[in-house]
């Protein structure tokens, strides 16, 4: 017998189980870098970004104190172009 499920909402955490976060990630981490004076030429070199926390990862891999790894991540979600955050994922399977 089938029981009904009676739910109003139904969540996924879609980055990186149902999707690919790689373009929105690493576009916001370019951008955030960019507005540093930092240039990325292949923005495969920033794939350690995805999966860990964004700020230990600035200071780790920029060198950025504490604050400067905030304000990047701040600049990377708050001022990142709104054509890029309809592009933020794509799907494993196409």
């Amino acid at each position: 017998m089938r029981r009904k499920l009676d739910y109003d909402w139904l969540l996924f955490d879609l980055d990186g189980t149902l999707t690919d976060p790689f373009e929105g990630i690493t576009r916001s981490v370019e951008y955030a870098l960019n507005a540093f004076g930092i240039e990325v030429e292949d923005r495969r070199t920033l794939a350690p970004f995805i999966g860990p926390p964004l700020v230990p990862s600035f200071m780790k891999y920029f060198g950025m104190t504490e604050d400067l790894a905030k304000e990047a991540l701040r600049l990377g979600a708050q001022k990142l172009p709104i054509e890029t955050k309809l592009i933020v994922r794509r799907d494993y399977v196409e």
